[in-house]
């Protein structure tokens, strides 16, 4: 792997944020909460994390491996998803017992086969607590966030799923963009970018960010976007622009819809005239017979 590539998966791993792991063990901490490591095909690393015991008893950990993804609608990690990358990695302690007011290190030696495909795997460490019945508890586990990214040719591709709107026609009310997006490549992107709204003249009405909170998609995964236009002025035809950029060489994608916008007054300004004209017309014919 060339220093550019290397450099770029630094880049990648500083820009990733720290997610919230579920389920803590109570007077339980760990450290690290995430690790990014980067490996050769047919190289092995070690990872290890620490578990401090602020409870008042001893505390029985095993070792568990899984492995996340993003939610589209809140880019919360999802677990439970299967990943090749799982079956990489080997705990060096099946258990460990910690002491009260005592830390241990929980120890994974990591092994990428020889043909192991460029990309990201994203993974999570637990140590999940024994109870003294040798059970394990429901949801009682600590963990590490694990991003592993196989060295090689990172490819960045991202793709327009769909973009609409709910509504072809809006009388009253926001209108609803929805904006979906596919993560094609090896690698997790963020996208950024406005969708900018524009009425029959070309004024623009309306811009919004499409990304505010910085959400993530992971490679094969879809990323959805919902946005709410109060348009409160907008009459007619309305065209919504998204100009999204993504990527470390801030690559460009675009998707254009249109749709009516017709509020309720003018609906009723509209209704007025067209009674009108025939009103005037029968009142005109009356007077006339009255001459």
């Amino acid at each position: 792997m060339n220093r550019h590539s290397k450099c770029q998966f630094i880049r990648l791993a500083m820009i990733l944020v720290v997610f919230f792991m579920p389920g803590a063990v109570s007077g339980v901490s760990l450290n690290p909460a995430k690790q990014t490591i980067v490996i050769r095909p047919g190289k092995t690393e070690m990872i290890n994390f620490e578990i401090v015991n602020d409870a008042n008893t001893a505390k029985k950990f095993i070792a568990e491996i899984d492995g996340f993804k993003i939610d589209e609608m809140t880019g919360r990690p999802i677990f439970g998803v299967r990943d090749e990358a799982i079956s990489w990695i080997t705990p060096l302690q099946n258990e460990i017992t910690i002491a009260p007011a005592a830390k241990k290190i929980f120890s994974f030696k990591v092994s990428a086969p020889e043909k192991a495909r460029t990309g990201g795997h994203y993974l999570a460490l637990f140590a999940k607590e024994k109870s003294a019945g040798s059970e394990i508890g429901v949801n009682s586990r600590v963990g590490s966030l694990l991003f592993l990214y196989v060295e090689g040719v990172i490819r960045e591709e991202l793709s327009v799923a769909s973009f609409k709107a709910r509504k072809s026609y809006s009388f009253s009310g926001p209108v609803k963009l929805d904006l979906v997006l596919k993560n094609n490549g090896n690698i997790h992107l963020v996208p950024d970018g406005q969708i900018i709204v524009q009425d029959y003249f070309g004024n623009n009405v309306e811009k919004i960010n499409i990304n505010e909170l910085e959400r993530k998609i992971l490679p094969g995964q879809s990323w959805i976007g919902e946005y709410s236009l109060p348009l409160a002025r907008a009459v007619g035809p309305i065209k919504a622009q998204a100009d999204i950029t993504y990527g470390l060489t801030n690559q460009k994608l675009s998707g254009i819809i249109e749709f009516w916008r017709i509020p309720g007054k003018t609906i009723s300004l509209l209704v007025g005239i067209i009674l009108l004209v025939p009103t005037i017309y029968l009142i005109r014919v009356k007077i006339k017979k009255n001459e």
